[in-house]
């Protein structure tokens, strides 16, 4: 009864400090493009850089519009953003990066973003911004060259006599620079300059043309995309023409050029924009009101960046360039490189000399720690060897040293064959390797990366990977490579599948709708009148907005009118009142002289793409890239992996509910690290906090059934199962639960547990959480080594 008593007033105690603690604030950021854009890592380091510091959870949305800027895309982003914010908490503050996700933000302030605070970042239609700022109250930092610092700078370091470059072609962005400079050029009365104009020339003649550019010359980059024959290239594609073939030092406007051969110039830093960015969340997270925080001109965010390298390359001494100037490539002297070790040497070596005498005393102890250590590193290395994914660790070129036996298993290379092989080129199909290359040289100013891509194994034949990548501190790099060959050729599948039978719809299955300028339907077909019940005689008598409820007034209908086509989403109404979504397309068309509306409905109510199974295996990549690398890296610890595993158990099985905890080895206690409120209102139980067994070493309750026999447990009808009694009161209803103990070779070490998602749990998911609590399993096993580590060291 005593140890009853005992257990009551812990969870009575503990328990109700659960519902006060703090829900992290959260940051939704919106980029106008996508993950590979090469302005993206840089602006959202500076976010982070603020806002990790803070513990602000960021999450991330792409709008792709650089690749796919069509009412189609559109659409599709808003469908899935829609579906987030509705099964997502609020957010606090909405980031909008670039041009097209502030109008698109501006455009849906109303209805997805309704009373959320904006903040943008790298906007170059200034007046837009300052309009939309004034007119809604929101801030930002706006983007601005600063052509004019880079062209004084350009003539501290050429000749006097010498001319300025200026590298344009035809694209709308080398055209307004192209203007740009000319207005620069003739506020300073500088007329030693011309033009080096890629439009007018094809790419080989671009080649030789550049090589004909005088070394005394300067050249200010400013835009070469296409050639004469308006045939594009990639930034770095079509600068690396031009850079092979100069002896000039090149300087640019914008930081994602640095390291590839600019010289430098006063660079929009993307880096910079992020931190400001950040800056400004955190002012209103703290309270601050939006119209005391202006706007931040583009000038802010931009800094005197060069390439060590190339100013090595062309004789362009540092020391002369504007103070504060960042630098790519920089190469210190040595006794800038050793001058801490000079000064401190005979200060360590008086240190060790001191030192002697006790490191003898305690070497038996040390090396019985050392021999635990190893027998750690074995462990871990037994992991590594037996984990399912492919490991293979690269030094800075790329070429192989060491692997695990999965990869082996991938690539069908024996280990010894694959060391000493280069990534890049042996393991990579010719046709991807240059954007394999790419990616490379990204990811050493990136420290981290993550792709698909293919991969040729020793048959000659081709694998898709999801490839995760980690920059470690020795300028070598772990990639993990998740085979996922299988499920890419059922996606494909699936597609072609899909356009089958949307052209089979578009031959068939339609429904047709001809009307004229006043909404009376001339035309319509039996599709129609199937699914909207109507007889064709009867449906032919309705107007437009019967049919469709949201075509609204004349006036949107005017609207339509006034576009050549147009493709949406909206809801038709049946004769019985129901009413079900289609996708309408509609297109102008003059007939005997007289413009009428032609519309296809296609009925989107049978639409049944089951993304759950897809999502679960890209959740599971993503825990196992995340936490893998901070269960093996030298500072990581329990509570960081717990943290990890208690956000992908919720994830990856949907549960509004959980905990993870350790079993201690002294008393059978569980310490729980991290879990979800399950009081009511005045629950202020928070992590770490302890749970005790029975005196006689069961544990009570659902929480504690799984621990009792071993094994894992769930139930979708927790209510009225027998283990469900003697929950404290205000606890929230368990209706459905989940409990898998953590194993260590056989000795139960820790236990996660989830509670009602909003699906049912399966047995995929028992599966899910088992992989999860091995992981955390080695956590817990990896502390209590760390532990008896330092017990064997004698007191200092």
């Amino acid at each position: 009864m005593r140890c009853l008593l005992s257990f009551l007033l812990v969870v009575f105690v503990f328990v109700p400090f659960l519902a006060e603690a703090k829900t992290p604030p959260r940051v939704l950021l919106i980029s106008s493009y996508h993950p590979a854009f090469p302005t993206f890592f840089k602006q959202i380091r500076g976010i982070k850089e603020v806002l990790d510091t803070a513990g602000v959870e960021l999450d991330v949305e792409f709008m792709d519009t650089k690749r796919f800027y069509d009412d189609t895309n559109f659409a599709n982003f808003t469908q899935l953003l829609t579906y987030k914010l509705e099964k997502l908490p609020p957010y606090d503050v909405l980031v909008v990066a670039n041009d097209n996700a502030l109008v698109y933000a501006v455009e849906h302030r109303d209805t997805l973003f309704k009373g959320i605070p904006i903040v943008f970042l790298g906007i170059n239609n200034v007046n837009y911004a300052v309009n939309q700022s004034r007119k809604h109250g929101m801030t930002g930092v706006l983007e601005a060259n600063s052509m004019e610092d880079t062209l004084d700078l350009i003539r501290q370091i050429i000749p006097e006599n010498a001319d300025i470059v200026a590298v344009v072609d035809t694209t709308k962005t080398g055209e307004a620079l192209k203007e740009t400079f000319l207005r620069v050029m003739r506020m300073r009365d500088d007329k030693r300059y011309h033009f080096f104009d890629y439009s007018t020339l094809t790419w080989a003649e671009i080649a030789t043309e550049a090589s004909r550019i005088q070394p005394e010359n300067g050249i200010l980059f400013l835009a070469g995309y296409a050639d004469i024959n308006g045939q594009r290239k990639g930034f770095e594609e079509g600068f690396k023409i031009f850079y092979d073939n100069v002896n000039s030092p090149i300087f640019y406007l914008w930081d994602y050029g640095m390291g590839s051969g600019m010289t430098g110039g006063k660079v929009v830093s993307f880096t910079i924009q992020g931190r400001l960015a950040g800056e400004l969340v955190m002012k209103i997270i703290d309270g601050a009101q939006l119209k005391e925080l202006p706007l931040i001109s583009g000038d802010s965010a931009n800094a005197y960046t060069f390439d060590f390298k190339a100013l090595k390359r062309f004789n362009i001494d540092p020391d002369t360039l504007p103070a504060g100037s960042i630098f790519y490539n920089f190469e210190p002297t040595f006794f800038q490189q050793h001058m801490s070790v000079l000064l401190k040497a005979g200060a360590i070596i008086l240190l060790l000399m001191a030192l002697i005498t006790y490191l003898l005393k305690i070497n038996r102890a040390k090396d019985a720690a050392e021999q635990r250590v190893r027998e750690s590193e074995k462990k871990y290395r037994t992991y590594i060897e037996s984990a399912p994914d492919a490991i293979i660790l690269c030094d800075g070129k790329g070429v192989i040293a060491s692997a695990n036996p999965a990869a082996s298993r991938l690539t069908g290379y024996e280990l010894d064959e694959l060391v000493g092989m280069s990534m890049l080129t042996s393991l990579i199909p010719p046709s991807a390797r240059l954007r394999a290359a790419q990616r490379f040289m990204e990811l050493k100013k990136t420290d981290s990366m993550s792709a698909g891509t293919e991969i040729l194994n020793k048959a000659g034949k081709t694998i898709f990977v999801l490839l995760d990548v980690i920059k470690l501190d020795d300028d070598t790099f772990i990639g993990y490579c998740k085979d996922l060959t299988e499920e890419k050729r059922t996606l494909d599948a699936l597609e072609k599948s899909e356009e089958l039978f949307r052209a089979v719809l578009e031959q068939a299955g339609d429904a047709v709708f001809v009307f004229n300028e006043d909404g009376s339907l001339q035309f319509v077909n039996d599709q129609a009148c199937r699914s909207l019940g109507y007889s064709r005689e009867d449906l032919l008598k309705l107007r437009v907005w019967e049919i469709d409820p949201m075509a609204g007034s004349r006036r949107d209908m005017d609207i339509l009118w006034g576009k050549s086509a147009v493709v949406f989403e909206t809801l038709h109404k049946r004769k019985d009142g129901t009413t079900f979504p289609v996708e309408m397309k509609l297109d102008q068309v003059i007939m005997d002289e007289e413009k009428i509306m032609l519309g296809l409905a296609r009925d989107l109510s049978t639409r049944n793409v089951n993304e759950k199974q897809r999502q679960m295996h890209a959740d599971f990549a993503g825990a196992y890239s995340e936490i893998v690398p901070v269960l093996t890296a030298p500072d990581g610890t329990t509570q960081k992996v717990a943290e990890l595993v208690y956000k992908w158990a919720m994830q990856i099985t949907g549960a509004n509910y959980a905990y993870v905890g350790s079993v201690e080895p002294t008393d059978g206690s569980l310490l729980i690290y991290n879990i979800t409120a399950m009081q009511g209102a005045g629950c202020n139980m928070v992590a770490p906090t302890v749970l005790l067994p029975k005196c006689d070493g069961i544990y009570p309750a659902m929480w504690g059934h799984s621990l009792n026999i071993g094994e894992p447990f769930y139930t979708n009808a927790a209510r009225g199962h027998k283990l469900s009694e003697g929950l404290p009161e205000g606890h929230i209803p368990v209706q459905k639960f989940l409990s898998v103990p953590c194993r260590y070779e056989g000795e139960i070490v820790g236990q996660i547990s989830v509670a009602n998602p909003d699906d049912d749990f399966t047995d995929q998911d028992v599966r899910s959480i088992e992989v999860l609590a091995e992981l955390f399993a080695l956590a817990v096993y990896r502390k209590r080594s760390e532990s008896e580590l330092v017990k064997a060291r004698p007191n200092r």
